[in-house]
């Protein structure tokens, strides 16, 4: 009978303890409370892994969707850091979604992935390692024009727009 009992102990303590397939760091975190109940196959926390690369979620206007496309470079800029001082880290598009959705304030809005370089940025002789959570702004790079072509356009559009007679 004691035996019994100690298995039975032994067991609801195994329970207790919950095991990870990787290496990480725990992010919301849905139970916070000593003694708090969970429902079966409830998500408790999330995990995102210390040595996998990280990945961005960012939003692409309506507007620049016909210009984007999977397996284009970007850069990423870490709002923390000052790209003009820290520098910017190389990325990939890895995913646009195929529909939009509508945001309030942008109006219609595609979520896209890009995965980084790496996870680390130099600051103050420093590596440093970046969190899941850092607010970013990515630039997509779609192509390239000459320092003349980018001061000309306005001025291209404003020939193209102006006074017509119908």
């Amino acid at each position: 009978m004691l035996e019994e009992e100690f298995i039975k102990a032994s067991d609801i303590d195994a329970k207790r303890i919950l095991y990870t397939p990787v290496a990480g760091r725990v992010q919301e975190l849905a139970v916070a409370t000593v003694g708090g109940l969970v429902t079966e196959a409830q998500q408790l926390m999330l995990v995102v892994p210390d040595e996998e690369q990280l990945e961005v979620e960012v939003f692409l206007e309506n507007k620049d969707i016909g210009f984007v496309r999977e397996g284009m470079p970007a850069e990423i800029k870490i709002h923390t850091f000052p790209f003009t001082k820290y520098g910017v880290i190389d990325a990939e598009v890895t995913n646009v979604s195929d529909d939009a959705t509508m945001d309030e304030q942008r109006g219609l809005i595609y979520r896209m992935q890009l995965r980084m370089a790496k996870n680390t940025l130099w600051v103050k002789g420093k590596k440093v390692r970046l969190q899941p959570g850092m607010a970013v702004t990515a630039e997509v790079k779609t192509g390239e024009r000459r320092i003349i072509e980018f001061f000309m356009a306005p001025l291209l559009r404003y020939k193209e727009e102006s006074i017509r007679e119908r």
